[in-house]
């Protein structure tokens, strides 16, 4: 610890600096070094031999002053004005984004593209949308009422597509505990589908188009022996009760089509995994 801030900048000009009381020269005078061998404090030192004027404290002297600069500026080669940063092209950020050099330069949408805007718009219900900004609530009712209208083609067709989109999103890849189970069956060289579309629902994975296994994960699905049925799940907006009564409406419609699902935990994969493994095994040797 120094005696003053300022002595920062005689330690790196390489000035040694002479203790007052016993004469010795020192790169720092430290607090440690008045404390034990002269009996005294900082501030005892500083005004026993008025040290404030034994120092020069002008911001020339300190070779850290930037004068108010924070970082050093570089004039654009094509527009002159100041900038931080300095790329290979030499130019500041408003002239990288200039004509030629932005990609969308030039560009339109093809009649293509142009239509399917078209279609967007003229299905979209202007109650949707109050006062100039998105009604969440209203944009859902009018999705589910949209559901019911179509027919079962045309969900499982929206169905299949909706689930490729989620599959070539970076965010939504497979899970580790997925992942695990996809590993267990690949090993055994058993057949599956994963992400597979069921009866217009998205199943984990699809075994000889009769079975059905799901890896659950404990927050998103509330496991039992983690959450209590009060528990209240931000991201899912319903109770742990609620949604373990969703999951098992879903189960009961898989059930009365003829598929067999099993379902497996996330603690159990990541803790239990060989049990997991064996139970896998007496299930599918079935």
């Amino acid at each position: 610890m120094l005696i003053y801030n300022i002595l920062q900048s005689a330690v790196l000009e390489g000035i040694k600096m002479k203790c007052l009381e016993c004469h010795k020269s020192f790169k720092q005078i430290s607090v440690t070094h008045l404390r034990i061998r002269h009996n005294m404090s900082c501030t005892e030192y500083k005004m026993k031999y008025n040290i404030l004027k034994l120092l020069d404290l002008s911001k020339e002297k300190n070779p850290n002053w930037k004068n108010g600069i924070s970082s050093k500026k570089y004039k654009c080669t094509e527009c002159n004005n100041l900038t931080t940063g300095r790329g290979k092209s030499n130019l500041c950020p408003s002239c990288c984004r200039k004509k030629e050099r932005n990609h969308f330069y030039n560009k339109k949408h093809d009649d293509k593209g142009k239509m399917k805007m078209k279609q967007g718009a003229s299905r979209r219900d202007k109650n949707s949308y109050k006062g100039g900004h998105h009604d969440s609530e209203k944009c859902s009712q009018i999705a589910k009422l949209r559901w019911q209208n179509w027919t079962i083609e045309e969900r499982i067709k929206h169905t299949k597509s909706f689930i490729e989109a989620g599959l070539k999103n970076k965010r939504s890849k497979n899970t580790k505990i997925e992942k695990i189970i996809a590993e267990f069956l690949t090993e055994n060289n058993i057949l599956f589908k994963q992400n597979e579309p069921v009866l217009n629902k998205n199943v984990d994975f699809l075994l000889n188009n009769k079975i059905i296994i799901e890896c659950h994960g404990d927050y998103w699905h509330c496991n039992p022996s983690i959450y209590s049925d009060e528990y209240y799940n931000k991201a899912l907006h319903m109770t742990a009760k609620e949604k373990r009564e969703k999951d098992s409406q879903r189960n009961s419609l898989f059930e009365k089509n003829g598929y067999v699902i099993y379902t497996f935990w996330e603690f159990d994969i990541r803790h239990n995994l060989n049990d997991v493994k064996e139970k896998l095994k007496m299930l599918l040797a079935t």
